[in-house]
């Protein structure tokens, strides 16, 4: 009968190595400092279009404008017609939104802006916001993965198509952690984010028990072997397995390991890549400098 190894996530290590005042011993290519550039502003973490995919989201109320007008002063209508809802049904809370318009996510955040019609409705705002005892926030969010976005096409709103992420029920139940380290792993671009968290997945430090054979939490079944063709477009299919033949001859050519092999080795595997990613960040950006 097989069994899942248990992973210590390296980031406990050195956070108990801390604790107690003892050295720690990384493992060889592990950086102390990023070798990358952060992440643009104009690009959304990934943290967020999962909030937006996984929640159940439903419509509250839908109007047509009387007459045309610019695009950014009719979002902030809309944005204040918001607010007038949180001010009645959820007053004295913190409210956020997920907003696909830049514009009314500056301009609501500042509460001014250099459009005297977009100042007016926001002057408009301030009654419910002080009134209702609001604290707003918002966040920007694609239109593709805005949930509102359909409604405002005539469409149903979709549901989820993902499970709730784990940092979302720990910050529930008030653990952090599993949130902070997504957001880390957000302040690096998106595709440097992006492996950063198949790292940190294989590392057990945002899901434990990684793997084909873990369990997960919350008395998860074992994923079972990779496939992909199960859920995806066939050209999506086609391409992606493509992208993994190519991760698969690369992992040959570095380590003499084909992703079988190493996929397997819950201890081996997240040190290897790890060392691996680091060491050709730390390649590329020595080649910048020389160039």
């Amino acid at each position: 009968m097989s069994h899942a190894i248990r992973v210590i996530p390296l980031s406990e290590t050195v956070r108990s190595c801390s604790r107690i005042g003892e050295p720690v011993d990384l493992p060889k290519g592990v950086l102390t400092e990023s070798v990358l550039p952060p992440r643009p502003f104009h690009e959304d973490p990934d943290w967020i279009t999962d909030l937006a995919i996984s929640l159940p989201f439903k419509e509250l109320l839908r109007y047509k404008f009387h007459k045309p007008g610019h695009i950014n002063v009719l979002e902030s209508r809309v944005h204040k017609t918001w607010l007038k809802h949180c001010a009645r049904e959820h007053p004295n809370s913190r409210v956020l939104g997920l907003l696909d318009s830049r514009v009314t996510l500056g301009a609501t955040a500042k509460g001014r802006s250099s459009s005297k019609a977009m100042c007016r409705i926001l002057q408009g705002s301030l009654g419910y916001i002080l009134g209702g005892g609001l604290f707003p926030g918002g966040m920007h969010i694609g239109s593709r993965y805005n949930p509102s976005d359909a409604p405002s096409r005539n469409r149903p709103v979709p549901a989820p198509c993902k499970e709730e992420p784990d940092w979302l029920r720990e910050l529930r139940a008030g653990r952090f952690e599993l949130f902070d380290l997504h957001v880390t792993a957000s302040q690096f671009p998106k595709i440097a984010a992006r492996w950063l968290r198949l790292l940190l997945l294989l590392g057990g430090d945002i899901e434990r028990n990684p793997g084909p054979l873990g369990h997960g939490k919350h008395g998860r079944p074992p994923r079972g072997r990779l496939d992909l063709t199960v859920g995806f477009a066939p050209a999506t299919s086609k391409r992606m397995a493509s992208c993994l033949k190519l991760f698969d001859d690369w992992l040959l050519a570095e380590v003499g390991l084909n992703l079988e092999a190493l996929g397997w080795d819950t201890l081996a595997a997240p040190l290897v890549l790890l060392d691996i990613s680091l060491s050709t960040q730390s390649q590329a950006c020595r080649t910048c400098s020389l160039t």
